[in-house]
């Protein structure tokens, strides 16, 4: 499948059918996350893949009710956490990301730049906030090539589910918080929002040159 194609055929469905995802694609579609552009290599985004039923019913008092059905029937669904401000600035952590490819004596440099970025913004959480956005498009449209679908959501209390992250302890607070929750799964062919034509505005209300 062609990115065009892919883009093409992907829509937000909210229900899925009773079929699994294979480790294979699933790992394919993390790794598209993984390898997604991020500002200045910092790196500040994770994953983290909900798959048992147990999760899947943990999670869902801190998701808006709306989003409830898509979560019950997708067999996964990845909440992805961003590095909290203090954290994507504490220089260890970015001179370990920066010692993987810089010469070491420009990295004392390169950090303070950074942080400079990431303290100089009104919300400090913002710098990583924006990078989840960028891997949250890569995984939906690696998704799309498998002809696998996707459903992005925001539908959440932040505090309630880190709360619940932590209990099964993949979030430290501290470090990260949630921003995206995906849903994955193959379309319901009989959910009636499938039938729905995917509409856009037009590439001139998209788009202007100066």
């Amino acid at each position: 499948m062609s990115v065009k194609d892919a883009i093409n055929w992907r829509k937000a469905v909210k229900s899925y059918i009773n079929k699994p995802i294979s480790e294979e694609d699933l790992n394919a579609i993390i790794e598209a996350g993984r390898l997604a552009p991020s500002a200045y290599g910092v790196e500040p985004v994770k994953v983290v893949a909900i798959k048992s039923d147990d999760a899947k019913k943990a999670i869902l008092p801190a998701v808006l009710e709306g989003n409830h059905k898509k979560i019950n029937t997708a067999p996964v669904t990845l909440v992805l956490l961003a590095a909290n401000g203090e954290y994507a600035s504490d220089t260890e952590f970015l001179t370990e990301r920066f010692s993987r490819w810089l010469p070491s004596e420009m990295v004392n440099g390169y950090v303070q730049a950074v942080q400079g970025v990431i303290n100089g913004a009104v919300d400090a959480n913002s710098f990583s906030d924006h990078q989840t956005y960028i891997a949250a498009g890569f995984i939906t449209l690696q998704a799309a090539d498998l002809q696998i679908g996707s459903n992005v959501m925001t539908g959440f209390d932040p505090q309630a589910l880190e709360k619940i992250l932590a209990k099964y302890d993949v979030l430290d607070k501290n470090r990260y918080h949630p921003t995206l929750l995906i849903s994955l799964g193959y379309y319901d062919t009989n959910e009636p929002m499938v039938a729905f034509p995917r509409t856009r505005i037009s590439h001139d209300d998209f788009a202007q040159e100066i």
